[in-house]
């Protein structure tokens, strides 16, 4: 048995397809000049606005004065730290670096676990030969996520671009 269908309509303007009562129009006309009017009443707060928000200039404080309450974290030779991601649930900062991440404790940014994660020498030298210096040919960390326990990591990998597996 073959089905038969029946004249198929198309619209021709949108109009034909949304079809507003000339009120419904009107009012969806007049909708910017009612969000961009003054408010009738004045909320004026009763309390006076704190000097720290109404500053034109805000302060600027010396390194040393913070120094006291910082903590600082390098490691030789590792460059380009330039992902980081917090582990609230562990009290530990995860950095990614240039081939490296590491695992810091946030109460003194002592070091945990470091793993490096560079490039193959193959992956290395097929990056060299497209014309890429030997800089941009490392592996640069671009997303560090923690869900649960695990943490996803990905990096450039000297332009191929690549996950860690089982870490």
């Amino acid at each position: 048995m073959v089905g038969v269908v029946g004249p198929v309509t198309m619209a021709t303007s949108l109009w034909e397809v949304v079809s507003l009562p000339p009120v419904g129009l009107l009012l969806l006309l007049c909708l910017p000049l009612c969000l961009c009017q003054q408010p009738l009443v004045n909320f004026e707060s009763p309390f006076p606005p704190l000097l720290e928000c109404t500053r034109k200039v805000h302060p600027i404080v010396p390194y040393k004065a913070l120094s006291p309450w910082m903590s600082g974290f390098s490691r030789p030779g590792v460059k380009d730290f330039s992902q980081l991601t917090l582990d609230l649930t562990r009290n530990q900062l995860i950095v990614g670096a240039r081939n490296h991440l590491f695992r810091l404790s946030l109460s003194n940014a002592s070091l945990l676990q470091a793993v490096e994660w560079g490039p193959d020498e193959d992956t290395k030298r097929s990056c060299q030969s497209k014309g890429k210096t030997e800089d941009e040919c490392q592996n640069y960390i671009r997303v560090l996520l923690i869900t649960g326990r695990r943490i996803f990591t990905c990096g450039t990998n000297a332009f191929t671009p690549s996950a860690p597996p089982g870490r």
